[in-house]
């Protein structure tokens, strides 16, 4: 599995980017995972038919963010190729930075 992070301030076009790059890897026959953690959920909107689903950021307020997918087994359940996480980078939240801090993004 591959992770890479796309991160910047806000209307910059990361979530534009994300969605773009996720389809283009779909159509070429990757499995590809979006983890969103912007407010709108902008990314994610568009690849699933505008049904709202609820945002990584969400997640992250809650509990201890991408901890909880490793526990609940959401990479090994799906298995994806690639998962890209969109990341809104001029928001005050240490959260935000945990795909890199962690290890899981390039």
């Amino acid at each position: 599995m591959r992770s890479f992070a796309f991160y910047g301030k806000g209307g910059m076009g990361k979530s534009t980017v994300t969605t773009n790059v996720a389809s283009a890897l779909s159509e070429q026959g990757y499995k590809v995972m979006v983890i969103g953690c912007d407010p709108k959920a902008d990314c994610t909107s568009t690849l699933h038919a505008g049904v709202k689903i609820k945002p990584f950021l969400d997640f992250l307020k809650e509990r201890a963010g991408i901890e909880l997918f490793k526990q609940i087994g959401v990479f090994e359940e799906y298995s994806p190729d690639i998962v890209l996480f969109d990341v809104l980078g001029d928001m005050v939240c240490g959260g935000l930075a945990l795909p890199l801090r962690r290890g899981l993004a390039q």
